[in-house]
């Protein structure tokens, strides 16, 4: 049975559930990660997807916002670390921080707590 190690968490802001679809590519090589995901979780400073596979720790990943119908948006971001989800270890559960933070969910009433960054 393989063993995880203990992650701490370091939230600067509690997450809100949304479910987006997001357009995730590396935009460095040698890492390869392309394809379309949703959002489990987001917050003014990241979000939580889940994916099939982990994400190398500290990987920049280019995120396309393709919910947004009305513009391209795009974002840069890195990932802070992947996890087995406890429901599913065949799901990885990867959490990523934005390189600025950002109403990039384009929320319209963003929580109170994200007022100094929506």
């Amino acid at each position: 049975m393989a063993t995880y190690p203990v992650v701490i968490e370091r939230r600067r802001s509690q997450r809100t559930p949304l479910s987006v679809l997001l357009s995730v590519t590396s935009p460095d090589p040698p890492v390869t990660i392309h394809g379309q995901l949703y959002t489990v979780e987001v917050n003014d400073h990241g979000c939580l997807i889940s994916a099939l596979r982990p994400f190398p720790r500290g990987s920049r990943v280019r995120l396309v916002h393709l919910d947004l119908l009305s513009r391209y948006h795009t974002i840069i971001a890195h990932v802070v670390r992947s996890i087995p989800a406890k429901m599913d270890l065949q799901i990885w559960e990867v959490a990523l921080e934005l390189d600025k933070p950002d109403n990039f969910w384009n929320l319209k009433s963003p929580p109170q707590y994200w007022r100094r960054t929506a």
